[in-house]
């Protein structure tokens, strides 16, 4: 299933409970609130964020006429996250939909009675979100990709396909709350793998030439892009740079 059908389907109906909850107000225009990552005017998240549009009217919600959507991107800048979340708050949004630990953390922070679905949560409960994922408890639910208990995977996929490489890399941002985990993961399957695993630490686009150039420098022969709302924005930019440097890439930053 890819991240369209899962926005379409799953995302949808997870958000079609809270609204559902109870009997429904005759007339009433309810109140959706997205604390994203990616913005509409880029071409993911506009294809995204679209197909959950779609979701929500095949349930019978349309935006403008029983539900209104308001989209708050942080555009990767994860420091902006609490301000949003607050600013969803004060709108009085009926229900908040997150995707990644940081956005719910921030929503999280700023309420605890407003329902808060959670989309694309590497670890709900190694990040402290929910109480457990049978009964999550508190006022966030949704679904989890388990991506940190996947990541030895990816870099197995990544090792067959360069068979010969010794050490491998991985991009990880000192602000993503989900990436000590799937670092912890990445240690083991690199391990079992046979290979060195070299971090390297971006926070932005600022620190992106020099990421590489420590891949280049410490010999990396691939690399791997854990899930990340600043790499997503950015991921043309790191798909370049990686074709210069000549690094096989495998990524899980494909989404909101």
């Amino acid at each position: 299933m890819d991240r369209r059908t899962f926005l379409a389907g799953t995302g949808a109906v997870l958000l079609g409970a809270p609204l559902d909850t109870g009997a429904q107000e005759a007339g009433k225009i309810y109140r959706i609130g997205i604390l994203g990552n990616v913005p509409l005017t880029d071409p993911g998240g506009a294809r995204l964020w679209g197909a959950f549009a779609e979701g929500l009217r095949d349930l019978g919600y349309v935006d403008g006429r029983n539900v209104t959507i308001e989209n708050l991107p942080s555009e990767g800048k994860y420091e902006r996250l609490p301000a949003l979340a607050a600013d969803l708050v004060r709108h009085k949004v009926d229900v908040i939909v997150a995707p990644a630990a940081q956005n719910v953390i921030a929503a999280k922070q700023a309420t605890q009675t407003i329902p808060i679905v959670m989309v694309s949560v590497g670890d709900p409960v190694g990040n402290g979100l929910v109480a457990s994922l049978a009964r999550p408890g508190g006022n966030v639910t949704g679904t989890s990709f388990l991506t940190s208990a996947i990541v030895g995977k990816q870099l197995e996929l990544l090792k067959q396909i360069t068979p010969h490489v010794s050490r491998l890399a991985i991009l990880l941002n000192p602000a993503n709350p989900g990436h000590p985990l799937t670092l912890d993961e990445a240690k083991v399957a690199a391990h079992s793998l046979g290979v060195q695993l070299q971090a390297v630490e971006a926070r932005g686009p600022a620190d992106f030439e020099r990421a590489f150039a420590a891949m280049t420098r410490e010999r990396a022969g691939a690399f791997f892009v854990p899930w990340d709302g600043t790499f997503l924005v950015h991921l043309s930019r790191i798909t370049q740079l990686a074709a210069k440097a000549r690094l096989p890439r495998c990524t899980g930053s494909e989404g909101m």
